[in-house]
């Protein structure tokens, strides 16, 4: 998995973080706490596909992606636990509480920081505008702005933590932050 992971360079937002839990699935595999190879590439394979739709600027596309990492994670998890239980051996894809800890931690601080549980935002996807997105957000939301000009009058104030993510060939005109 590791050798998988590009030369670091001057990556889009959180495409490092993708980098450090993809890092952390094949150091669970490596411990023992995550089993069977197909498994683990089917893991890897969301992750890959969610680092090119950071890379794209595709920002909602990636928390999806994640958040489906995230509960087939959660579901494997649940699985061993009730096979042990109940006295069975552990399934063939397993996942252990050192590993689930590891990775749900990861992934969840991710989409956090995404800001996927709720505060993405998008134009024009949800918001035709620009000010639409930014005067409807709330403190720590992230608006993502697709491809296109957006000319427009926006004033950015009393936003804490309100971060843009914009994908290529995008021109913002007249925005003000105070």
């Amino acid at each position: 998995l590791l050798d998988q992971l590009p030369a670091q360079s001057q990556e889009p937002p959180f495409v490092a973080q993708v980098d450090l839990l993809t890092t952390s699935l094949a150091t669970a595999y490596t411990n023992g706490w995550i089993g069977d190879r197909m498994f683990i590439n089917s893991l890897n394979r969301q992750l890959v596909n969610a680092r090119k739709s950071l890379e794209k600027g595709n920002v909602s596309k990636a928390c999806t992606q994640l958040q489906n990492f995230l509960n087939q994670l959660q579901r494997v998890y649940h699985n061993t636990l009730e096979r042990q239980q109940k006295g069975k051996s552990r399934p063939k894809n397993f996942l252990t509480q050192e590993g689930s800890t590891l990775l749900t931690g990861k992934t969840t601080e991710l989409l956090a920081k995404l800001g996927s549980l709720g505060m993405i935002m998008n134009v024009p996807g949800q918001f035709t505008t620009l000010r639409a997105a930014v005067n409807a957000a709330k403190p720590g939301a992230t608006i993502t702005v697709d491809a296109g000009t957006y000319n427009e009058l926006v004033n950015i104030q009393n936003k804490d933590s309100l971060t843009l993510l914009a994908s290529e060939n995008v021109t913002i005109q007249g925005i003000r932050i105070a």
